[in-house]
């Protein structure tokens, strides 16, 4: 009787092919699991830091136009400068030690650039607001509109202005055009996956911008006030609408409210100590995102800029963070 030479694996040989096998496919999707994270956070980060390019180009133009009511006329120049107009900086609930994640700490001690992280000044007033570090956040109810939704925190208001002019010489009469604009966080969620080093939670940064286009500045005391300059704009705060009657194409594209950025975790507003002496006052606006999927991955981009207007906070300075040498 002849053998069957054709022996086939034995069930030990099966199981350890298996085994390797299982191991190797476990490897490679790892690998492949890792690459796929990797490159959804670089994703994030690019497609982040360009969102926060264009946040703080239209920012930038309105913060620069930051200015008090203003009427040109024949008999002198009115400016109401009462503080209603002033660039005001609203009151916060979040701490210095809330404001910052373990991580984004360590970016800014290590110097690391790819965030874009500021060099911080002891001279200067801190303000912070959103949602930072804190924990037991819930998810707000968010409607299709995410721009209906009610402000979670109001962070600036301010005025700006385009002078107007009556019986100037080689002038068109014109009121003044001043716009009210009002920043805040809103729709709050929470990150999901984040551990003890990363942000918790995220909120859309919208900038709400109203007119007033039927406004004068009149005398504040009579015709001695041209002597003086003080004015009295006439444009309540309820006179300011989000009608686009009369307004021009660049007002008409700002006019209403605009999603800045979403995926905000933290917004610190810096105020710049200087003299009185100064005509104006310098600021900077620090903004943080985080990936929604991974509280880890962050980006940080800042502005500064100059306010010819009064300042006026309507609350207390935070601690400097504490990596600011004092």
């Amino acid at each position: 009787m002849r053998k069957n030479k054709n022996r086939g694996f034995t069930l030990i040989e099966i199981l350890i092919v298996a085994a390797i096998m299982s191991v190797l496919g476990l490897y490679l999707s790892d690998m492949y699991l890792h690459g796929v994270r990797t490159f959804n956070k670089e994703l994030w980060k690019s497609n982040s830091v360009k969102e926060m390019d264009r946040t703080f180009l239209r920012i930038e133009k309105m913060f620069n136009k930051a200015s008090y009511p203003t009427y040109n006329k024949f008999q002198g120049v009115l400016k109401d400068k009462d503080d209603q107009w002033a660039f005001t900086i609203k009151g916060t609930s979040l701490s210095e030690s809330e404001a910052y994640s373990n991580q984004t700490r360590r970016l800014q001690t290590e110097n690391v650039d790819d965030n874009d992280t500021a060099s911080d000044a002891a001279a200067a007033e801190y303000y912070y607001f959103g949602t930072g570090t804190k924990s037991g956040l819930t998810n707000d109810t968010i409607p299709d509109n995410r721009l209906s939704s009610d402000a979670n925190e109001e962070i600036l208001e301010f005025t700006s202005c385009v002078a107007g002019f009556k019986d100037m010489p080689g002038l068109d009469d014109a009121m003044p055009r001043c716009a009210k604009h009002l920043l805040y966080l809103a729709n709050r969620k929470n990150v999901l996956g984040p551990n003890s080093e990363t942000y918790l939670s995220y909120q859309d940064l919208i900038l709400e911008t109203r007119y007033c286009l039927v406004g004068e500045v009149a005398p504040a005391a009579g015709n001695i006030s041209y002597g003086t300059g003080e004015g009295a704009y006439t444009c309540s705060d309820g006179s300011f609408t989000d009608s686009l009657s009369g307004l021009t194409p660049e007002e008409s594209n700002n006019v209403g409210k605009k999603l800045l950025a979403s995926n905000v975790a933290t917004v610190t507003v810096k105020k710049f100590l200087k003299s009185d002496s100064d005509r104006s006052s310098s600021m900077e606006l620090d903004i943080i995102a985080v990936a929604p999927n991974v509280g880890n991955a962050i980006v940080k981009k800042s502005i500064q800029f100059n306010v010819s207007t009064k300042i006026i906070a309507e609350g207390s300075a935070g601690a400097p963070p504490n990596w600011v040498n004092n």
